[in-house]
């Protein structure tokens, strides 16, 4: 069987990443200690719960989302990009590690779960990272991220408003009046809780991508509680999970009072109304771990890169080469994305369309090759000097896939429609490229200040006892040179006749330019006149 989160939690250990406290810690301090932690936290003996197991902050920082991604953190897109043009289809087993203890129907108590409060003004207990299997009779099986807020021992309400595809299997469910059972798998591998978050197209498997990320098939298991639905299709659940929960979701659809829940931007969300699940079987590992996401940075951290594996296929779709792309923290892991590309004519306006169709991503910047789009003073720089705005802003009003948590939208906004900005900072047409020369201050690769202090290499022109002419003499040598080498740079004029003073050159210079011998070319070269 593919390894599971105890593995992971081997990897955080010997990287020395993993906290392991060993005191009783009461759940309602767990968040504050995560969030201090600069480790995954694991608490053994959460009181109450033992000999459950929780566990919080595995994507606390790049270094920790590096190795849930199995790379470094930069290089996580790439790692995203394999996964999913190598999928591996899951495989059926028969047996689940989470069914060492199970309890059904009325024994079934979520209270006797270790689930934390996060935000002090969170509505209930969450289970923050629970990956929750699905399946349509006509598009197969899905699998997606989503949060519960436990209700009451056998009821939780889901965070189910993005249009996404499990919305949509839900919605038909509801409509064509049959039931819709789910699967709740919590405490996983970060492969699959990674997979579960990318945005692939309806009928495409995500324990494919999954399987795609471990390099072998994810062993799934049939959902207990289930008899096969329309078309032979039951829900699933991933084998090496902690815990695997059962439910359908109750009559009535979008009914529930869910929330508040502190959000992935970082602000506390507003109450909704969302569909409720009733639990009908509990399965878990005797010293089950479960894992809490913690708000809001885990959540940037884990998926600015899936969204910046999706930007560089958006460019790569429309034609345009990515250099660099930078998914930004501010931004709240999918709202900001800034890239620089190579040019050609339209390229900039090309590629903000096809980066307003990533995601829910809101605002684009697009700039040159030769701008650090992790660097933001860069960036600005880029914004303040080639960016004319009648010309190079694009604003796009009413585009959709917004989400229903961005706290700009109005509540009750159907459907959820919201302006896209771009801003072509890439250097304009038909622009001069000496106007885009950046400043090179003469010397500054060779030169180091620590010689000065030291005492070390000379600094001054020439060696000791550098030779001397008269002005008038030098100038004929300069003009000798200015007619071999033509156009060049004062600076390397200066440079040519090191072995002379530099107020001896620059007289000579002088020389030539009283008796008109000095002519410039467009980028302020220097040549001789009338050549």
């Amino acid at each position: 069987m593919n390894p599971g989160l105890r593995e992971h939690l081997e990897t955080l250990r010997q990287q020395d990443k993993l906290l392991v406290v060993d005191r009783e810690v009461d759940l309602r301090y767990a968040s504050a200690i995560i969030a201090q932690s600069d480790k995954a936290v694991v608490f053994t003996r959460p009181k109450g719960y033992e000999p459950q197991v929780l566990v919080g902050g595995l994507f606390g920082d790049r270094l920790r989302t590096g190795l849930a991604y199995g790379s470094s953190y930069d290089q996580a897109w790439r790692r995203i990009r394999q996964a999913q043009d190598n999928p591996i289809e899951p495989v059926i087993v028969d047996d689940a590690p989470a069914w060492e203890v199970v309890v059904e129907g009325d024994d079934v108590d979520l209270s006797a779960l270790p689930v934390p409060i996060l935000a002090s003004q969170d509505g209930a207990p969450y289970i923050s990272a629970a990956i929750t299997g699905s399946v349509d009779p006509d598009r197969g099986h899905n699998w997606g991220v989503y949060r519960y807020q436990l209700l009451n021992r056998n009821t939780m309400a889901i965070d189910l408003t993005t249009r996404n595809n499990m919305f949509n299997y839900l919605q038909r469910a509801y409509a064509e009046g049959r039931p819709f059972g789910v699967t709740v798998n919590i405490g996983n591998h970060p492969y699959e809780f990674l997979a579960a978050g990318m945005d692939l197209p309806s009928g495409v498997d995500e324990m494919a991508a999954a399987g795609g990320l471990h390099e072998e098939p994810v062993a799934l298991v049939p959902a207990a509680t289930f008899e096969p639905g329309p078309g032979g299709t039951s829900p699933r659940a991933i084998a090496n999970s902690e815990y695997i929960l059962e439910g359908e979701f109750l009559p009535g659809g979008w009914i529930h009072d869910e929330g508040r829940f502190g959000e992935f931007h970082g602000l506390m969300g507003s109450m909704h109304k969302n569909p409720a699940l009733r639990i009908h079987r509990i399965a878990r590992r005797r010293d089950a771990h479960l894992y809490t996401l913690q708000m809001a940075y885990e959540v940037n951290y884990m998926y600015i890169p899936i969204t910046t594996r999706a930007a560089y296929k958006a460019l790569a779709n429309a034609g345009i080469e990515a250099v660099d792309i930078n998914v930004t923290m501010g931004g709240c892991t999918a709202f900001h994305v800034i890239a620089s590309i190579k040019k050609f004519p339209g390229a900039g306006k090309n590629a903000i369309l096809a980066l307003m169709n990533v995601g829910i991503v809101k605002h684009v910047v697009v700039t040159d090759p030769d701008i650090d789009v992790f660097d933001p003073e860069e960036v600005e720089w880029a914004i303040a000097t080639r960016v004319q705005v009648e010309k190079d802003v694009v604003i796009v009003p009413g585009m959709g896939r917004a989400k229903p948590l961005d706290p700009v939208l109005p509540p009750g906004m159907d459907p959820l429609l919201i302006t896209r900005l771009g801003i072509d900072a890439t250097m304009p047409e038909g622009i001069p490229e000496a106007r885009y020369q950046r400043i090179q201050y003469a010397h500054l690769d060779e030169i180091e200040l620590d010689d000065l202090l030291g005492g070390g290499a000379p600094f001054v022109s020439g060696a000791e006892g550098a030779e001397t002419l008269e002005a008038t003499e030098l100038s004929g040598e300069v003009e000798g040179y200015l007619q071999a080498n033509q156009p060049r740079y004062y600076m390397e004029v200066v440079d040519q006749f090191a072995k002379y003073p530099h107020r001896m050159v620059v007289q000579a210079m002088g020389v030539l330019y009283d008796q008109g011998r000095l002519a410039r070319d467009e980028e302020g070269r220097y040549l001789l006149a009338g050549k």
